[in-house]
């Protein structure tokens, strides 16, 4: 289900689509977000969190949520961005690509580690 004002054929015919597929997407999102609660506590793989301290679209006690139901994680990384809107992706972009690589090493090493043991 998509937001009233965008089920008007002209308006959903002018704005692009990845407007639209973001707004189908929140409006479904609390939905389909509690269908998922059960499944948290089965995710074990490392977890990066990072969001913008002033994000307009995305509360901030998210990242407390994350902590609380991830708890079978091996590691747990939560960064929020100061002064820093939703769109980080561009904004910290080099920051982001960063941890992302550290990440990627760490489960790099922890897979050799465990070749290791065997």
């Amino acid at each position: 289900k998509i937001a009233p004002s965008l089920e008007n054929p002209v308006i959903n015919w002018i704005l692009p689509r990845a407007i639209i597929s973001a707004n189908r997407e929140k409006m479904t999102h609390k939905n389909e977000l509690r269908k998922m609660l059960p499944l948290w506590n089965k995710i074990n793989v490392p977890v990066m969190y990072m969001q913008g301290e002033n994000d307009a679209l995305i509360k901030t006690s998210n990242a407390g949520f994350a902590r609380e139901h991830l708890v079978k994680v091996p590691f747990l990384d939560i960064m929020i961005f100061k002064d820093e809107p939703h769109v980080i992706l561009h904004s910290r972009r080099q920051v982001i690509r960063s941890k992302i690589f550290e990440m990627l090493e760490m489960v790099r090493e922890g897979t050799e580690e465990k070749r290791e043991k065997k």
